[in-house]
């Protein structure tokens, strides 16, 4: 098990080995959800968009808009 700490400015740093293992680099958005008394951590990558394709019924649509988004906000 991987443990941290949260400082004064609530911020926790994901242990590397934690991190190297998902992927996870500087600038990636995550999302937070709170389940029962746990903290779900959730990148926001592009097999979580892949995932959620059509759970709004727009075949894709909203997919190809985020993920040039996502390539203008790599650019800066």
């Amino acid at each position: 098990m991987e443990s941290s700490v949260i400082n004064r400015k609530s911020r926790v740093v994901i242990p590397a080995k934690m991190s190297r293992q998902l992927g996870l680099k500087e600038g990636t958005r995550v999302n937070f959800y709170k389940q029962n008394e746990e903290i779900l951590m959730v990148p926001i990558t592009a097999e979580t968009i892949d995932k959620n394709i059509g759970i709004l019924g727009l075949k894709g649509k909203r997919l190809h808009f985020l993920m040039e988004a996502k390539k203008k906000e790599r650019q800066f």
